[in-house]
């Protein structure tokens, strides 16, 4: 997990937001105890073929009501029907409940989406690291190797996580300066790292000993070679 845990850490919050909100949704449909899978469409689609509103509802807005009055004496039990106006106000409240849970479930979801994409696609992490490098054209056409190396060993998954953080809520100026700064300094340790690091050593020389054999045979035909001529 080393160079991505605070962007995994992220996910998984956003994730543990969606099993709630989810929980939530789940929760409020077995409340309402209706026949509607989904009770916010099915009251919507209510209205639009035309049944009123009094019609659609699954709160109770009408009912019988029991009373007894005393005449002379005499108890007489009277059932009339009663309007619970209270009713018509909570069946609104449940729908807007409703289609905001829903809402808050699509927003999670594509927030999730959206930032696993930007956080683990290669070709998203280079577009948003070249587009601040360009700005003060410190890319030119032969850095992108030098640049993949800089966003997988220097920054890294949590890194570019931070800069997109500080993207949204600081502005671009501010994270342009960063990355500039972040890339110039990946440039004087790579410059230095390269001077410090001692250069190859040549290859030993033949140290068999057939090889001095060899040396001294070929030296003696060259001697006899310019005796004779």
């Amino acid at each position: 997990m080393e160079g991505f845990y605070l962007t995994l850490l992220y996910m998984f919050v956003k994730f543990i937001y969606l099993l709630q909100a989810i929980t939530q949704f789940v929760l409020l449909n077995s409340f309402l105890g209706t026949d509607y899978t989904f009770w916010g469409f099915e009251i919507l689609r209510d209205l639009a073929n035309g049944r009123e509103w009094q019609e659609s509802g699954h709160f109770p807005r009408v009912t019988m009501c029991d009373f007894d009055v005393r005449v002379l004496g005499n108890k007489h039990r009277h059932t009339v029907q009663c309007v619970l106006m209270i009713n018509m106000f909570n069946e609104k409240v449940y729908l807007f409940l409703w289609w905001w849970i829903l809402l808050v479930i699509v927003a999670t979801i594509a927030s999730l989406i959206y930032w696993y994409c930007m956080s683990f696609l290669e070709t998203q992490q280079y577009s948003f690291i070249a587009q601040y490098l360009r700005v003060y054209g410190l890319l030119d056409g032969q850095a992108h190797n030098v640049l993949e190396h800089f966003i997988n060993r220097c920054l890294r998954k949590d890194g570019i996580f931070i800069l997109r953080i500080i993207a949204a809520n600081a502005g671009d100026l501010i994270t342009t300066d960063i990355v500039a700064a972040l890339w110039k300094n990946y440039l004087d340790d790579e410059k230095k790292r390269a001077v410090l690091s001692p250069s190859p050593p040549p290859p030993p020389a033949l140290t068999h000993p057939m090889a001095s054999k060899l040396d001294e045979i070929d030296a003696a035909d060259s001697f006899h070679e310019e005796f004779l001529h």
